[in-house]
């Protein structure tokens, strides 16, 4: 298991593997730590995905930062075990479009008026 990136509204991560000396031992995987349960793992497949495709612009992690930190933990036959921590940040895409903010302007004929818009995005760096 290594740390990793995937864009946000997605919901696979990353296929787990692992190496056993004892040639034909079975591998089991599981998962833990704090933001465990926004994921699941395939326990013989090593498949890692979100339960639920995470939003970049809400995200749900214990440190509301966009980076999952979870536990993953194999198991052999033998009952031996080895736990790795990964990191799994969520990426932005460029999924919002932008609001336009403006007011009502009442013009009297033959003046001029100036009207304020704004704009806001709610995609990072837009």
């Amino acid at each position: 298991a290594t740390d990793t990136s995937v864009a946000e509204g997605t919901t696979a991560v990353e296929t787990v593997s692992a190496t056993d000396a004892d040639a034909g031992d079975s591998k089991t995987y599981s998962i833990s730590g704090t933001d465990a349960s926004f994921f699941t793992i395939g326990a013989t497949s090593g498949v890692l995905t979100f339960t639920t495709a995470p939003d970049y612009e809400n995200p749900s992690d214990s440190d509301a930062n966009n980076v999952y930190v979870l536990n993953v933990t194999v198991t052999d036959g033998a009952s031996h075990t080895d736990t790795k921590t990964i990191n799994v940040t969520v990426t932005d895409v460029k999924d919002n479009s932008p609001v336009l903010t403006a007011t009502d302007t009442s013009v009297a004929e033959g003046t001029t008026a100036v009207e304020t818009v704004s704009a806001t995005d709610a995609d990072a760096g837009d």
